[in-house]
């Protein structure tokens, strides 16, 4: 990408509405994680603050059910989480997708790792990932799942999170950021561990 006009058209190749997407910001390495507290798919309350009192957390924000990346991914993460758990380490994936869908994503992939829906979208603006998606990207959903992004998240707006990992210590301070609008790109599981 070598002007703004590229790299525009590269995001809106990746359903990112530029001129609407104004909480779209990667929070920095060092920078104070925002804190949150949400259910998970059990009822459970999971908190930020709660999890970090035990040791470091692994914040991955993700797209869908649709999304075979982000289900893959979140695979491959479930795969260490005990040896993690072990250790202290906390996992949190977090999608705009409403507790049915999350169900679907975990029962489906055998996960076991804690799922929040934020389809009111304030952890995901809060942690800078949040975009509206342009409609050819939504008529791709529509045509690929036969239903809306919105049907997803049962709100008006269809709006995804770039597909980020977070390494959060336990002094709340981030430590680590895969932060990539090309959702086929994630953070390798071995850099997400040297940051622990």
């Amino acid at each position: 990408m070598t002007t703004t006009q590229d790299n525009a058209k590269e995001l809106e190749s990746l359903g990112i509405e530029t001129e609407t997407s104004t909480s779209l910001k990667e929070l920095p390495v060092g920078s104070t994680a925002p804190l949150f507290e949400s259910k998970d798919l059990n009822g459970n309350t999971i908190s930020l603050k709660n999890e970090l009192a035990k040791g470091p957390v692994i914040l991955v924000f993700y797209r869908g059910h649709w999304c075979g990346y982000c289900t893959k991914y979140l695979s491959e993460l479930q795969s260490h989480a005990s040896d993690l758990a072990e250790k202290g380490v906390s996992i949190i994936a977090v999608s705009p997708e409403t507790k049915t869908y999350n169900t679907t994503t975990a029962s489906e992939h055998d996960l076991t790792i804690p799922i929040l829906s934020d389809s009111d979208h304030s952890i995901m603006k809060d942690y800078g990932v949040a975009f509206n998606v342009n409609q050819m990207y939504q008529d791709k959903i529509v045509k690929f799942k036969e239903a809306n992004l919105t049907d997803f998240s049962d709100q008006e707006d269809a709006v995804l999170p770039i597909p980020a990992t977070f390494v959060i210590a336990q002094d709340q301070k981030i430590q680590y950021v895969h932060y990539d609008p090309n959702y086929r790109e994630r953070a390798p599981l071995e850099e997400i561990f040297k940051h622990l």
